[in-house]
């Protein structure tokens, strides 16, 4: 009989929504939603291990790291960071139903901009070893197509090419839809208007509309702005070119302040 294995893909975002004042934190409604899915495999993205800064704000931020508090009972929780920044780290993690062989992490970082990496874990699947790769890919379509490059030399080197295999990846949707009051009714309406159409599988929502929008800003402000300035180069030259790349800090610095 064949065996089939649930498994889903989830970005956490951190366990928090929104900006500033408005944020609020998701982690406990997330570990509810792990519990629903009922899977055998939790493929999570952007997975904190510890925040100092946001554990002093929330007042019900988990002792445990997000990956161990977000586990169902008797799942076995593995992670690996991805980024080191000033407050924490963060990155992938998996929580799995089945006994844990082994892990082990690959930086898959294309530039100092975007901390990336791959987690792989070996979990055994009734007897039956199996490879799990949880991967976080860059924002840039060029950084993108050197990860996929290295992903496949990855494979090749460190599993045997009839070993069974699992490569998750959040990939974010060609369209995401809000509200602008963030009103759920109103944003249910505004996803159905697009059911039947030819690109209805590459639409998502958001919930928080401002936050969404912020991210996206964060985005556009020094890479964009620049790509245009300089005469309609694209972001992948921006991204290798050091002295570009000290334009883009200037420009971040300038955001966040």
């Amino acid at each position: 009989m064949t065996q089939r294995l649930r498994v889903v893909s989830y970005n956490i975002h951190k366990g928090v929504r929104g900006i500033g004042p408005a944020r609020r934190l998701e982690i406990h409604n997330l570990g509810q939603a792990m519990a629903h899915f009922d899977a055998d495999l939790l493929c999570l993205q952007e997975v904190r291990k510890v925040h100092r800064r946001e554990e002093k704000y929330f007042l019900h931020w988990p002792e445990l790291p997000q990956a161990e508090f977000l586990a169902p009972p008797a799942y076995t929780a593995v992670y690996r960071s991805n980024a080191v920044t000033r407050h924490g780290e963060h990155g992938n993690a998996l929580l799995s139903r089945w006994p844990v062989l082994g892990h082990q992490h690959e930086d898959m970082s294309d530039h100092r901009f975007e901390q990336r990496g791959l987690l792989h874990t070996e979990v055994a699947v009734h007897g039956q070893s199996v490879h799990v790769l949880v991967v976080h890919l860059g924002l840039i379509r060029a950084s993108r197509a050197r990860q996929l490059d290295q992903l496949c030399r990855y494979l090749a080197r460190e599993i045997a090419p009839t070993a069974p295999l699992v490569v998750r990846e959040f990939i974010p949707p060609l369209m995401l839809i809000g509200h602008c009051e963030n009103d759920p009714v109103e944003l249910v309406h505004a996803e159905e208007l697009w059911k039947g159409s030819a690109i209805a599988s590459c639409i998502s929502t958001t919930d928080d509309l401002l936050y969404s929008r912020w991210t996206k800003l964060c985005w556009n402000i020094p890479f964009n702005g620049l790509a245009v300035a300089l005469g309609g180069i694209s972001v992948d030259v921006i991204a290798g070119d050091p002295d570009l790349m000290k334009l883009v800090d200037k420009l971040v610095d300038v955001e966040r302040s």
